[in-house]
């Protein structure tokens, strides 16, 4: 405790190298979680002030929050936006993967790789494949997947993603209407309107659908 107390006394009068000093002097006697995310939380005001040496330090102090607990969202999330914060796009990945591990359905995390996929001028799209041939079976997985393609006007591709799918999922009606889609931006009315009629078999009171096949 009188580490702590001496620490956030340091930290209240701004002498923040004190502060970091004071709560790893009490880590050395006690591998106290709590002094660890002082320390932690002090290096961060230290690095929001410019001090961009700070950075390696306070994720060894999060990376030793993990080991008290391997799946905590809250601290992978902070090492996420240390990383994007500074422009250490490849490392916030490899992160964010690790997020994704824990939970495959965070958007944040998944909006996230997208933005750092951007950032180092990679294919966004890859983020949803990488997902998607994870468990190709997955219907939100590749729904994902499709929509990225259809952005990007990888209308071939998406119709392959959409048949794949189409296997497990033959009665979707989003994954009919995106193969649907697919077809019809690649100019095979023909195939867009064989999806539509069994678009139609399951979801009749959809006039949207009447009007695509008109």
């Amino acid at each position: 405790k009188i580490y702590e107390y001496l620490g956030r006394s340091y930290a209240e009068e701004g002498i923040l190298d004190s502060a970091v000093w004071a709560f790893k002097e009490g880590i050395k006697k006690d591998n106290n979680k709590l002094l660890i995310e002082l320390v932690a939380w002090a290096l961060d005001k230290q690095i929001k002030k410019g001090d961009k040496s700070k950075i390696e330090e306070q994720i060894y102090y999060l990376e030793t929050l993990l080991e008290f607990d391997s799946e905590d969202i809250k601290i992978l999330e902070r090492m996420s936006n240390i990383y994007k914060n500074n422009g250490f796009f490849e490392e916030q990945i490899e992160v964010l993967n690790r997020w994704m591990k824990i939970d495959p359905n965070s958007r944040k995390a998944i909006n996230n790789k997208k933005i750092a996929y951007n950032k180092l001028g990679k294919d966004e799209s890859e983020v949803d494949k990488e997902r998607w041939e994870k468990d190709p079976t997955n219907l939100e997985y590749g729904i994902s997947y499709i929509k990225s393609l259809l952005e990007k006007t990888s209308y071939e591709e998406s119709i392959e993603i959409c048949e794949e799918l189409l296997v497990f999922h033959s009665e979707s009606k989003r994954l009919l209407k995106l193969t649907a889609k697919s077809y019809m931006e690649n100019f095979d009315d023909k195939k867009a309107v064989k999806y539509l009629l069994e678009l139609n078999e399951v979801d009749s009171n959809n006039a949207q659908v009447m009007l695509d096949l008109s």
